[in-house]
C-alpha cells in the first residue's frame, strides 16, 4: 500500500502482473513507467509509457490508461476520465521541481506543503490564480523565496512550518 509519491518502471512480464494499492486506488501493469502521487483525498495515476488499469479497490470496473494520461481516484472511489497532460506535471518531482503548467496557486501549495511537510497560507483571492513555469524544490526557503517573487510579496515562517504570504 502506497501513501505519497512514487514512480515506478516495471518490465514486462506476461505472466506476472505488477499490482500497487494507493489510498482507494488499484493499478495494475505488466510492463510500464507510471507515477501514483496518493494524497489525503485523492489518488493521481500517470502513465508515462505502456499500458495499464486504474480501478477502485471496492470496484470491479477498471479504467484503461494511456500513455500520456493520468485519472483521479477519489476517497470515495469515484473514477475520473482518462485526460491527457504534459507528464513533467506529475513526474518533474523526481529532478527536484514542481512543474507548473497552468497550475492553481492553491494546487502548487497543496505540492509544496506535502514535499516539505509545512503549512502555507495566501489569501483566498489569489488561491484560483494559474501560474506557469518551474519551482525547485531544493529547500522550502527557495521554493517559497520564488513562489513569493512570482505572486508579487514574500512568505514569512510565523512559526515552526508555518508560512504566510505577505504582499509587497
Amino acid at each position: 500500500r502506497l501513501s505519497g509519491e512514487a514512480y515506478f518502471q516495471v518490465t514486462s512480464n506476461s505472466n506476472r502482473y505488477f499490482i500497487v494499492e494507493a489510498g482507494t486506488a488499484r493499478i495494475q501493469v505488466t510492463g510500464t513507467a507510471f507515477n501514483i502521487r496518493s494524497w489525503s483525498d485523492s489518488t493521481v495515476v500517470y502513465l508515462e509509457k505502456g499500458g495499464l488499469k486504474v480501478q477502485p479497490i471496492n470496484s470491479d470496473t477498471a479504467t484503461d490508461l494511456q500513455a500520456g494520461s493520468y485519472v483521479v481516484v477519489t476517497d470515495t472511489g469515484g473514477v475520473s476520465n482518462p485526460r491527457t497532460a504534459n507528464g513533467e506535471r506529475f513526474t518533474a518531482w523526481r529532478q527536484n521541481e514542481i512543474y507548473l503548467e497552468k497550475r492553481a496557486v492553491s494546487s502548487v501549495l497543496n505540492e509544496l506543503e506535502h514535499h516539505f511537510n509545512i503549512t502555507i497560507n495566501v489569501p483566498a483571492t489569489i488561491q484560483s490564480d494559474t501560474l506557469g513555469g518551474s519551482i525547485s524544490l531544493q529547500n522550502p526557503e527557495n521554493s517559497l523565496q520564488s513562489l513569493g517573487v512570482v505572486l508579487g510579496g514574500k512568505f514569512i515562517e510565523t512559526e515552526n512550518s508555518v508560512y504566510e504570504f505577505a504582499k509587497n
